[in-house]
């Protein structure tokens, strides 16, 4: 309906794109995107909507080159959406990369910039984790809870992630 009214509305696409990525339904959601991307080619919500499915996909490499490109137009992490960002997408798929050290980099890097989401604080305990670096695990989670706070800590880790790796 938004699209009816307003057929070049980048938001609309978006949405849609979002609602058959939710369904599951990756090639219609990209097709929304790419209608998207056509009126609006650099719109980070858009572009990461991309990413993200390649990250469902298991197309690890196509999403970590996408999150570099799109960096330089969305540079800085967001409390309200870690995820909707570029750095969180490069760790990511560096994380299913087994690329550790890089991941390890780019989530020191969005800490400095926010310190306040929970999830950079999952990704550097996991990363270090899958390296078998156990104690840097334990010193990330304690420098998460004295950040954070305990209970925000554990309720995050707790409730989004399977926590019994820490």
């Amino acid at each position: 309906r938004a699209l009816a009214l307003q057929p070049k509305l980048p938001l609309a696409y978006y949405a849609l794109g979002q609602y058959y990525r939710r369904r599951e339904d990756y090639d219609r959601a990209l097709a929304e995107y790419a209608r998207g991307l056509a009126v609006a080619s650099n719109d980070v919500r858009l572009l990461g909507g991309v990413v993200e499915v390649d990250l469902r996909r298991g197309q690890w490499e196509r999403a970590l080159e996408s999150a570099r490109r799109l960096e330089p137009l969305d540079p800085r992490p967001s409390k309200s959406s870690p995820r909707a960002m570029p750095q969180w997408t490069e760790a990511v798929a560096l994380e299913y990369l087994r690329r550790f050290p890089e991941a390890l980099a780019v989530v020191g890097g969005a800490l400095v910039l926010d310190s306040l989401t929970p999830e950079w604080y999952r990704l550097q305990i996991e990363n270090l984790a899958a390296q078998g670096d156990l104690g840097g695990a334990r010193r990330a989670l304690d420098l998460a809870e004295r950040r954070l706070g305990y209970s925000e800590a554990v309720v995050f880790l707790g409730r989004q992630y399977d926590p019994q790796w820490v």
